[in-house]
């Protein structure tokens, strides 16, 4: 899922396709409700660098993906969704920014 695919869908051929693809694209950012902060080891773009964890551009960039997902839930009118994710993107940027204490803390 490409972020400019999904955040600002306006024609209505565009939210027809979220719609019939809703329940998959659903599926999809389940993974970045549980990963999003705390990201595990992932493939580095620094090939050579080998998986690494905790990175905090993934973590900001899961956030951005469950917010991408709460616009999808409002224009395909799943309002009890669309809440859930609105706040889940909210309180991962407001939690003290925890991505970024994570990304930084020489704990993780």
């Amino acid at each position: 899922m490409r972020q400019r695919d999904t955040s600002h869908p306006e024609r209505t051929d565009e939210i027809a396709d979220l719609s019939q693809h809703y329940c998959i694209l659903k599926q999809w950012a389940g993974p970045f409700i549980t990963k999003a902060l705390i990201t595990d080891n992932q493939l580095s773009t620094d090939d050579f660098q080998g998986e690494l964890a905790n990175q905090t551009n993934l973590a900001l960039k899961g956030t951005i993906a469950i917010q991408n997902m709460a616009v999808i839930t409002r224009v395909t009118e799943n309002i009890h969704d669309a809440k859930y994710y609105y706040l889940l993107a909210t309180d991962y940027l407001r939690s003290g920014s925890a991505w970024l204490c994570i990304g930084i803390s020489a704990s993780y």
